[in-house]
């Protein structure tokens, strides 16, 4: 399990004026994120008024990678090597959250002290938390969640096709890996125009969600009728079927996510706003996915967890 780690957001004050970081603030970062550490490791520790654990810096070397600009996530780092009798020493590594260039990496020795400044033994219980650490905790002050967008697709990455029957256009947003119809997965956008038939794709998974638009009803060959009328509703169904598609009040426009069944399988919900987890975030409205602008319909990929300020389809595809 990973280390604890710490998320914040370069402010403008912490900048120059080529937006590149202060070199004394990093020492400031080490210090917020030894505080949020122990602050993981047991939110008693760190009463005000209680000095249940007062920490002094004693000896502080720095070694710099990059420099950390206006705006990025850092990613923070601080693991406890060592806890002597009246003191720990904190290694903490920092890295831009996009991309994971190492920044800074800070050692750190800490001393602790009682309400007259003097040095004090580490308590026993103290002691053992520091050396176990707090694997597998997030602390975020980013404002992003904790993941990081890898890539966004916008409206110009769109390709754009028409229908064969004439019916609509679609816009691909992704297309990867192999199978049955030519892919493994297939993300995009349908105009839905016309009253008409679906296209059929034998071996494949299909979800649908609604954009825009009063709805669509669907009539499967056997009869089944289905009404697809709110976006907070996806519609799986299988791509071989037979399906006509009426539009009893006009065109809509609808997200479409298709995956070869031999090969993968694809989860699709609707949530937020708040923290959501997914290879694939389509926001409903424009907003910030993880802390980047996104507009209405694009498409971002996600690693790890993020924050939505709007609804969004989230869409997981996992190999069978």
């Amino acid at each position: 399990m990973p280390p604890f780690r710490y998320l914040l957001r370069t402010r403008y004050p912490e900048c120059d004026a080529q937006g590149i970081v202060f070199n004394a603030r990093y020492g400031d970062w080490t210090d917020l994120a030894t505080t949020e550490l122990l602050r993981a490791l047991d939110p008693r520790t760190l009463q005000v008024g209680d000095h249940t654990v007062d920490y002094r810096l004693r000896a502080q070397s720095l070694e710099w990678a990059a420099a950390a600009r206006f705006d990025d996530v850092v990613a923070i780092t601080p693991v406890v090597e060592a806890v002597g009798r009246t003191s720990f020493t904190v290694t903490t590594t920092m890295a831009r959250a996009s991309d994971g260039a190492a920044l800074v990496s800070v050692r750190t020795v800490y001393v602790l002290v009682d309400k007259q400044g003097l040095a004090t033994p580490v308590p026993d219980v103290l002691r053992a938390q520091l050396l176990a650490g707090a694997p597998g905790r997030l602390t975020d002050h980013s404002g992003t969640g904790g993941g990081r967008v890898v890539r966004v697709v916008r409206a110009a990455d769109r390709t754009t096709m028409p229908w064969k029957n004439g019916g609509g256009v679609t816009h691909e947003l992704v297309r990867e890996g192999e199978g049955a119809a030519g892919f493994g997965a297939r993300l995009s956008i349908a105009e839905v125009a016309q009253d008409g038939p679906f296209s059929r794709f034998p071996g494949v998974d299909r979800v649908i969600v609604l954009l825009r638009g009063a709805g669509f009803h669907l009539r499967r060959a056997d009869g089944l009728d289905v009404a697809v009328v709110r976006p907070a509703d996806p519609f799986a169904f299988l791509g071989e079927d037979a399906w006509d598609c009426t539009l009893p009040e006009g065109p809509v426009v609808d997200f479409n996510v298709m995956t070869d069944r031999a090969t993968c399988r694809a989860t699709v919900a609707v949530r937020g706003p708040g923290r959501v987890e997914g290879r694939w975030v389509l926001p409903l409205a424009d907003g910030a996915i993880g802390g980047v602008a996104c507009a209405a319909w694009d498409l971002a990929e996600l690693d790890g967890a993020v924050l939505v300020d709007v609804p969004c389809v989230v869409v997981e595809i996992a190999a069978r």
